[in-house]
């Protein structure tokens, strides 16, 4: 059960922080002409108890904080955003999550477009996270054999470039999404599902298990007690590499950076991969970043994009929380992806 100082903080705290992001993100930036926030902390217990003599118990938490500052020059407006969670209220830290999410902001301000086109691209952090959060499902057992994935089959082939390394790692420290059982009681195991490209193992329940004759996983999920049993990943997370951002964008020279992702239910098929997606970000010119970018359409296939990474950034984090699952990614350099734009 994870550390944490939860209960001792009480709603007048919880509004300071609230109000102290605010006033750090108004003060980063002149531009900044208002700012929202919110602080929520969360409590779970999870208890499994059956007549065969299965007795399991699990307490998790969550604090979280954020702050979404509008940023205004001219005819221009733009909207941030700053996410900080952990198991521990006094980890969050309102100067920078105000700070950081003003600076979002007025990266943004005067976005324009770009010529339509093939581009190397920069998916940051949390627009990867975003992606890999859509196209989760393609390493379901459960999805392959109900045919909406294509991975049936595929277990020992190469189905990612050699630097990809695909973590599901239930027993992670301080992960949202952390338990040492699953939701039929199975216990969980920490595993490469794609490791330096091999796709290894899908992820199973003891039913799904049954079905292709191998041991379930551990990926059992449940939304409540009386909710059907299905499978899904952990903490689910591309494996970081040595450099950091700025090294990833002097490696690419011209491209560029995309930061986040519009339309994802609308505009990316689960099963086949393909997406296409409205899209921000910005250039990135002789190495160093260039203007802001918006009014564009990132389009490509989730199975090509694994081949076509040739490198990940250091910079991996989990903020994309959902359900029982978190979802992390650090920025990935991706060769060739098309853009709608001018």
């Amino acid at each position: 059960e994870p550390e944490t100082d939860m209960d001792e903080v009480s709603a007048e705290e919880k509004l300071a922080l609230c109000l102290a992001i605010e006033k750090a993100a108004k003060a980063a930036d002149s531009r900044v002409w208002k700012a929202e926030s919110a602080v929520s902390t969360q409590r779970a217990s999870i208890h499994l108890k059956n007549s065969y003599g299965l007795d399991l118990k699990w307490n998790d938490c969550l604090c979280y904080a954020y702050g979404e500052p509008i940023a205004k020059d001219g005819d221009s407006t733009a909207v941030g955003m700053k996410l900080s969670c952990g198991t521990r209220f006094a980890e969050l830290d309102a100067e920078e999550i105000g700070s950081k999410a003003t600076e979002d902001a007025v990266s943004k301000l005067h976005g324009e477009s770009v010529p339509q086109g093939e581009y190397r691209v920069i998916l940051r952090n949390d627009a990867m996270s975003s992606l890999l959060r859509v196209f989760s499902g393609i390493f379901s057992a459960e999805n392959v054999q109900q045919k909406m994935s294509l991975l049936g089959g595929k277990e020992g082939q190469t189905i990612a470039s050699d630097v990809v390394t695909l973590m599901d790692d239930p027993l992670l420290e301080g992960g949202f999404a952390t338990c040492p059982f699953d939701a039929e009681g199975s216990a969980s195991r920490t595993k490469a599902v794609i490791d330096q490209g091999v796709l290894t193992t899908l992820l199973h329940s003891r039913k799904t298990a049954r079905k292709q004759g191998v041991e379930t996983t551990g990926n059992a999920s449940r939304g409540s007690y009386a909710a059907p049993v299905r499978v899904a990943p952990t903490n689910f997370f591309f494996k970081p590499g040595e450099k950091d951002l700025a090294a990833l964008m002097a490696d690419m020279g011209e491209g560029l950076v995309i930061t986040e992702l519009g339309g994802l239910h609308a505009g990316a098929n689960p099963t086949s991969g393909d997406f296409s997606l409205l899209s921000k970000g910005y250039t990135i010119e002789g190495g160093k970043r260039g203007h802001a970018v918006e009014q564009i359409t990132v389009a490509g296939n989730f199975y090509d994009l694994l081949k076509n990474i040739t490198a990940l950034a250091n910079n991996c984090h989990l903020p994309q929380a959902m359900g029982s699952t978190a979802f992390g990614a650090p920025s990935v350099l991706v060769d060739g992806l098309s853009v709608a734009g001018k």
